[in-house]
């Protein structure tokens, strides 16, 4: 039996993701943002060599058709449908970066699985570079600069407020 990815599961919010579709969107993206990838975003070559650098990792050849990968499209998918439950500003939130809120959608949909007793399936994890891919594909602003440094993470146009909604009441949203 072959396990399902969690977007081809059956929740009663959100069609079972089409890998195709997903990924002419993703493609697209990434042609604009080459260097952005799993581990984050990176606005260079050489800032995702250093990266590798400081993390020891060893293959460091990254290209845009990795992200084809299904693991990756599930992700960016569930973070893409994640984020636009949320309520965007005209600027960026830096109470929270990125890989904040890719914990923030994990919890999310972990707490799905539980109420639609789809638990455990498969693991919501999500990676920060498949959020900001998701974000990215969303077209918002994001900024990766954090007080005069360059950094993986990424500052998001986030409503507190929703967030916090989004949070605390899942039951809520779907069943009123």
């Amino acid at each position: 039996m072959t396990t399902k990815y969690l977007s081809e599961c059956d929740f009663p919010f959100l069609p079972a993701i089409d890998f195709h579709s997903e990924w002419i969107k993703v493609r697209a993206t990434a042609k604009k943002h080459p260097w952005s990838n799993y581990h984050g975003y990176f606005d260079s070559e050489l800032s995702w060599q250093r990266y590798c650098r400081s993390m020891q990792i060893t293959n460091t050849d990254w290209n845009v058709s990795q992200w084809k990968n299904k693991d990756y499209l599930d992700q960016i998918y569930r973070s893409r449908y994640w984020l636009s439950q949320l309520e965007f500003t005209k600027t960026l939130n830096r109470r929270h970066s990125s890989y904040g809120y890719k914990h923030g959608a994990e919890n999310w949909w972990r707490r799905a699985q539980e109420q639609l007793k789809l638990s455990p399936i498969r693991s919501p994890y999500i990676s920060n570079g498949c959020l900001i891919m998701a974000a990215l594909t969303l077209g918002l602003n994001f900024s990766n600069q954090w007080e005069s440094h360059y950094s993986l993470n990424v500052a998001l146009p986030i409503n507190q407020r929703s967030l916090k909604h989004l949070q605390r009441d899942f039951t809520d949203l779907y069943y009123p």
